[in-house]
């Protein structure tokens, strides 16, 4: 078994590609599904995620939010995913932009970062970086 392996799991998790038909209302369409490789992030600084999260607490539509390690085949590159849970799918167009603004703070991580609302399947409940109290 690879290090890259040993360090993400040899089982990969689905992941779909979506476009937006309707991005007002929240209407994608899968365009496209693949399998990939994810963990929990393991280098984020404290900052940048005390930052993320902070948006996350301040807007009540983020249920959860994920912050994640994601191997990218064939080349071995690690980008980093933040996954938000959100309850209006809508909401992403406005709270992406404030995270952005965040990242290109941290310019290690604004150069492979993605944010998406709940486009990987598979995360298990306990690896959110945050959870709304209910």
């Amino acid at each position: 078994m690879g290090m890259l392996s040993r360090l993400f799991g040899r089982r990969e998790k689905p992941i779909n590609v979506v476009a937006p038909v309707d991005a007002g209302k929240g209407q994608y369409v899968v365009t496209e599904s693949f399998r990939l490789k994810f963990r929990a992030a393991q280098n984020v600084p404290t900052s940048l995620r005390d930052e993320l999260l902070k948006i996350c607490c301040n807007d009540s539509r983020v249920s959860a939010c994920y912050l994640l390690d994601v191997l990218e085949q064939p080349s071995g590159n690690i980008k980093f995913f933040v996954d938000l849970r959100l309850d209006d799918p809508a909401a992403l167009h406005e709270i992406a932009p404030q995270m952005q603004q965040v990242l290109h703070r941290y310019p290690d991580f604004a150069k492979r970062f993605f944010i998406g609302a709940g486009a990987i399947d598979g995360v298990n409940a306990d690896q959110a970086a945050y959870r709304r109290a209910t």
